[in-house]
């Protein structure tokens, strides 16, 4: 962890998923979230879920990242290189997981918060060594080299998703797992996110 360097992401496995969560107003007592969800999704490519709201495609985006709600039921099996996850590691171990909701601190430059969010993946002084390597090009890679001095209030929400990214992916993850990438952005925004996902793939990443 905290290298840049192009390891080969894991083929993602999901075999009947179902994943329930606590609801008074249902007879059973629980919702059913997902239903014997199964699929994979290959190291090398780009994969995208697709569904109407309220579908399941957040629920199981987090399921793969191992994000599970303290009140929900999860039965099935979800894999990495077809061997259960290692859950003795951290989740931002495993795969790098943006949210469908950008919060960041609004008085931090978008500089301070790649920065931060990298220093505090560094797990020896091998990481710290690449620190600065990792953020530039992690700034360049996502076009936010242009307001890495501008705080993040100021920012307009093409670049508040793409900091949203650059915080996760920073440390050089091989899997990326994102909510609703480009929703609410323009086409410029769009091509550029798609550009910077096609560049992670062509890496060996995998990216759903």
């Amino acid at each position: 962890t905290g290298e840049h360097a192009s390891t080969q992401g894991a083929t993602v496995t999901v075999s009947d998923v179902t994943y329930r969560i606590k609801d008074i107003l249902s007879p059973a007592g629980e919702k059913t979230v997902l239903d014997n969800v199964s699929g994979q999704f290959d190291w090398g490519k780009l994969s995208m879920i697709l569904g109407g709201a309220q579908s399941g495609r957040s629920t199981l985006l987090r399921t793969i990242a191992g994000d599970i709600g303290h009140n929900a039921r999860v039965s099935g099996q979800v894999l990495y290189n077809f061997l259960p996850v290692d859950t003795r590691l951290q989740p931002w171990q495993r795969c790098a997981f943006v949210e469908a909701h950008d919060e960041h601190f609004r008085d931090l430059s978008v500089m301070d918060t790649v920065t931060y969010a990298m220093k505090l993946r560094c797990l020896n002084r091998k990481g710290l060594a690449v620190a600065d390597e990792n953020i530039n090009r992690t700034l360049e890679l996502l076009n936010l080299d242009g307001v890495r001095d501008v705080k993040t209030k100021n920012l307009k929400a093409g670049d508040l998703r793409r900091l949203s990214i650059a915080e996760e992916i920073v440390h050089g993850p091989n899997l990326l797992l994102i909510d609703e990438p480009t929703t609410g952005l323009d086409i410029r925004d769009v091509s550029t996110m798609l550009m910077t996902f096609r560049e992670m793939v062509n890496n060996e990443k995998t990216v759903i």
